[in-house]
């Protein structure tokens, strides 16, 4: 990673125990924007211009790490970092953006309520 940029930031939606989306945070620094993707990295958020990222190389390793540390909450959010595809624990939280974040299409955030009601896993 080339010194004076921030590293991607990847946060796993873990409902009831399974990762259902990976949001991915990039270019903080200079033109900051974020897209939605399911596990199996198809994109779930709305079409933008800009291309997206490959999956990172520890996706597998992260989505494992997220269930373990999501185990007995009906929802948590668990953010990592790829150091050379070596996934790094950022952090938990229990209500990203306040519960306040928009999401395009708007029908995403229907979904991610959905999925926090549910009594099963995905």
């Amino acid at each position: 990673m080339p010194l004076g940029r921030l590293s991607t930031d990847y946060k796993l939606y873990v409902f009831h125990g399974r990762v259902a989306a990976v949001q991915v945070h990039l270019d903080r620094e200079h033109g900051h924007r974020w897209m939605l993707f399911d596990p199996a990295w198809r994109r779930l958020s709305s079409a933008s211009a800009n291309p997206d990222p490959p999956p990172p190389g520890s996706l597998a390793q992260m989505i494992i790490g997220a269930e373990r540390l999501a185990h007995g909450f009906d929802f948590v959010r668990v953010d990592f970092y790829d150091i050379g595809s070596i996934p790094r624990f950022g952090e938990m939280t229990f209500y990203p953006g306040s519960g306040l974040d928009r999401f395009d299409p708007p029908d995403l955030d229907a979904w991610l309520g959905k999925l926090w009601l549910a009594d099963a896993a995905l």
